[in-house]
């Protein structure tokens, strides 16, 4: 019993140190490329949904989930926070989901095994180790109520009718929904009717990749130029992906509707803290004109700027501050900028997907 004990305490010490080797020699797997081994998925997956069905089982499931203006606000928001990871039916993977592990589920499967008491709590509260956010902390439980009645909806859905189905949502929520990008709060008609708007409700997000000081940001420096009156132009040989992300924000600040048809892809996807505008005829009739009159009022002052490149792909994500006066109310905002570009080709990087939003400066 005695020499049990013993080999037992041995190998005990034994897990240990190896434990203590695979993590400080660097060993531990890190990497979001490498499927976890079976044993490991079946534990986390067991772990989770154990986990999920017991803190959601006293939630109180609304009546009326399927009213029709439930569904379609879902639709709306899931349009604006959910289709770039979770695959609506009939559209392609992003870049973003395809580089995720563990892979997110595509939209007509997030609701296969779930009730809508587990749905819910799994959009509240997010999943830790994985890519999904808890949209609890600034969103109210009706947006979120809104997506799990979508969701339900969407288990029928083909390719035709979930377009449909997006269409009658940004048709019945998307005039005045106050985009928080560039106005701020209270700045601009609509603003305060915002589904997704909270006070002090600030986009920020952690990148590592190429970062830009301030002063050495093309964005930043072309538009501090610019809107100080000095004389620049853009040299098309210079088109980077920064380059880009320069143009696009002096295009706006200047008015300049023409320089900016020429940055995004025909469809870009553009997302404004809730709001979805597909294509650029589609936002130059919606809030171009807003964009751009509020950004000829104020001054904007670079913070940072992250490029990512990937084969024919690019990442950039900015900050700035924007602070000045508009239509006679001040404002001092934290906005953030993600741009998604491809490579045309001629060469030349597009815009495909722009997701603007900001916050009140602290």
């Amino acid at each position: 019993m005695k020499n049990a004990l013993i080999g037992l305490l041995i190998a005990a010490l034994s897990a240990g140190i190896l434990v203590l080797l695979i993590i400080f020699g660097g060993w531990f797997p890190v990497s979001a490329t490498a499927p976890e081994p079976p044993l490991v998925q079946n534990l986390i997956h067991t772990a989770y949904e154990k986990a999920v069905a017991r803190q959601s089982k006293d939630l109180t499931i609304p009546s009326d989930l399927d009213d029709e203006t439930r569904v379609l606000r879902g639709a709306y928001n899931f349009q604006a926070m959910c289709s770039l990871c979770h695959t609506p039916p009939g559209a392609e993977r992003s870049v973003q989901a395809q580089g995720m592990n563990p892979s997110p589920p595509a939209l007509q499967d997030l609701l296969a095994d779930r009730t809508p008491a587990e749905a819910f709590w799994v959009i509240d509260n997010g999943v830790r180790m994985t890519a999904m956010p808890a949209f609890g902390p600034t969103h109210e439980d009706e947006e979120l109520w809104a997506l799990v009645a979508f969701l339900q909806d969407a288990r029928a859905q083909n390719a035709d009718g979930y377009r449909v189905l997006v269409s009658q949502a940004r048709q019945r929520f998307s005039a005045g929904d106050g985009h928080g990008h560039s106005h701020g709060e209270g700045s601009a008609p609509g603003f305060e009717d915002s589904p997704h708007h909270k006070e002090d409700d600030e986009t920020d997000h952690d990148h590592t990749g190429h970062t830009h000081e301030p002063d050495e940001s093309p964005t930043g420096s072309d538009h501090h130029r610019q809107r100080s009156g000095a004389h620049h132009t853009h040299q098309h040989e210079a088109a980077t992906p920064a380059n880009v992300s320069a143009r696009l924000s002096h295009a706006l600040s200047e008015g300049d509707a023409s320089a900016l048809q020429d940055l995004p892809a025909a469809d870009v996807l553009i997302f404004e803290s809730g709001g979805v505008e597909d294509g650029f005829e589609d936002y130059a009739g919606h809030h171009m004109p807003a964009d751009m009159a509020f950004l000829r009022q104020v001054q904007r002052e670079p913070l940072a700027q992250t490029v990512f490149e990937f084969g024919e792909h690019a990442l950039v994500a900015s900050r700035a501050r924007l602070s000045g006066e508009f239509q006679e109310r001040p404002v001092d905002l934290i906005s953030t900028e993600t741009l998604l570009l491809k490579r045309a080709d001629n060469g030349e990087w597009r815009v495909q997907h722009i997701h603007w939003s900001s916050g009140e400066a602290h």
